[in-house]
């Protein structure tokens, strides 16, 4: 028996060393690729994505005063997250990670998946230890998904589920929320009909007719060389703060643009013009505002000289029913504007926390003047009606901002962009509103200008896959914000009245790889 057996194990033994000879023989199936893109079967491609956006920020006197601690309020900024990483906030290591997949199948369908963590990072956050402060631990979340097909048939496109997104050309209504996207080529003529989910009811634990809801369409034609006409409507329908804010609205937004080349100039020009209602329990309020975008860019070779402007409606009086001050939509958010040479919110006005002297109330407390990625002063007298108890973006100052600056090519690999920003409020007068209910002055006034801001912009483009970027820049209060710097008495001694002198500078070095 036991010779049967070792009989057996021997024969088992020389099959297998048959077996994997034969098969090392086989020359191995080579992998096809093309671009960074890998074939997974028939026709069906999978693309990697990898990314690290490591960075270290500085901060001084966001209040402009030196005499004042400098110090965020946990309860209105997460701590751990991303507001903390903004340019210009506070000194903090921060880290953006991003891992994720592209996938395709022949030329109609595609998909993505992308998870993304974002946090200040210290020996106890490194060790997915809760935050002191407000008790969050490192936050990981899936950034992006969704699923793209393009029909054979007919010229119809079709995108579901959450995406880096811009509805008009100057990315004024533009988010990653989810939401269902259809568009209709037809040559040099494109549709779109797009429905993006704001906020739902459900996570109020509300059914039925409790959501926020965009219903967005948009239009736009391409037949004369170098230039791009659009027109784009957006409906906001927004009834989850009914339960959240107590309030409801309904907002439609036209947004007519051009963007174009003249010769070695790039132009851009969008209006805006808004109206809609905003109801609260006790009354009803009306909205009507506007707002005009234009940039330039010449292209000389090796410089790249810009000029822009943003100029927004603003609300000027609080005791009216009438809210006319601009912004796209009645909620803080997050916007990608593309003004000038700067697309998808990058450019040095918008991702910065804005200073506010002596975190006063009356210039946007903590947050400033508006919310990050976002040029529109939306923080400032949202609470000044007093008709009603009534928090808006529509109820604000306005906004007038002007940028000049250049790009230059300093050497291969080598770019550097510097630039001078001047930010003010359209009309001051909801500010002057709280300004006197705070020092007890019915004539106190504050001037429409609230800073200057001088930066640079330097990057190092070592491969397609790394690069390395300083950023620095210098804010200088205006007269309006020293105004409202005087209405604070806790400087010098902790009674005296502040005086907005100091420069708030702000720098980063960020390191960023890409796969």
């Amino acid at each position: 028996m036991l010779k049967r057996m070792m009989r057996m194990g021997l024969i088992c033994a020389i099959a297998l060393l048959i077996a994997s000879v034969a098969m090392a023989q086989q020359a191995p199936e080579p992998v096809v690729r093309m671009g960074d893109w890998v074939e997974i079967g028939d026709d069906a491609w999978i693309n990697f994505i990898g990314a690290a956006t490591i960075k270290y920020n500085v901060a001084e006197n966001h209040d402009f005063e030196g005499d004042i601690q400098d110090a965020f309020v946990p309860d209105s900024f997460n701590a751990t997250g991303g507001r903390f990483c903004e340019r210009g906030a506070a000194d903090a290591f921060c880290a953006e990670i991003r891992l994720g997949a592209d996938f395709r199948y022949q030329k109609n369908f595609r998909m993505r998946i992308l998870l993304e963590a974002e946090s200040v990072y210290d020996g106890n956050l490194i060790d997915d230890r809760a935050n002191s402060n407000d008790g969050t631990e490192n936050p990981t979340h899936v950034e992006r998904f969704w699923v793209d097909y393009t029909f054979e048939q007919v010229p119809l496109r079709i995108r579901v589920g959450a995406d880096l997104w811009c509805l008009d050309l100057g990315c004024v209504v533009s988010d990653d929320d989810p939401g269902y996207k259809l568009w209709y080529n037809a040559g040099d003529i494109e549709l779109r009909a797009w429905t993006v989910l704001q906020n739902q009811g459900v996570r109020l634990e509300l059914t039925n007719d409790n959501n926020d809801v965009y219903y967005m369409f948009g239009a736009r034609y391409t037949g004369m060389k170098g230039h791009t006409f659009a027109v784009d409507f957006l409906y906001d329908r927004d009834r989850f703060n009914q339960r959240a804010a107590g309030r409801e609205s309904d907002f439609f937004l036209i947004m007519p643009a051009w963007r174009g080349q003249i010769g070695n100039i790039s132009v851009f020009a969008e209006g805006l013009f808004g109206f809609g209602e905003v109801r609260t329990p006790t009354v009803d309020f009306d909205v009507a505002n506007w707002a005009v975008m234009a940039s330039a860019e010449i292209n000389l070779g090796q410089f790249r000289p810009y000029v822009g402007v943003i100029y927004a409606s603003g609300d000027d009086d609080e005791n009216d029913t009438d809210l006319n001050g601009f912004h796209p939509v009645n909620h803080a958010d997050v916007l990608l504007i593309g003004l000038g040479p700067f697309p998808n919110g990058e450019g040095p006005i918008y991702d910065q926390e804005t200073p506010c002297a002596a975190n006063s109330p009356i210039c946007g407390g903590i947050g400033g003047l508006h919310t990050i990625a976002n040029p529109f002063n939306n923080n400032v007298g949202n609470t000044q009606h007093t008709r009603a108890t009534l928090d808006s973006e529509f109820s604000n100052a306005g906004t007038f901002l002007f940028i000049v600056g250049s790009r230059v090519s300093v050497a291969k690999q080598h770019n550097l962009d510097v630039w001078y920003s001047y930010h003010a409020v359209a009309d001051s007068t909801l500010m002057e509103a709280q300004a006197r209910g705070i020092t007890g002055d019915p004539n106190y006034s504050i001037d429409e200008s609230m800073f200057h801001s001088i930066g640079g912009h330097w990057t190092w483009t070592l491969s397609r896959h790394f690069d390395i970027q300083l950023r620095g820049n210098a804010t200088f209060a205006a007269d309006g914000m020293k105004d409202i710097a005087e209405t604070v008495t806790t400087c010098g001694n902790g009674t005296q009245a502040c005086e907005g002198e100091d420069v708030h500078l702000a720098g980063e070095v960020q390191f960023r790889g890409r796969f």
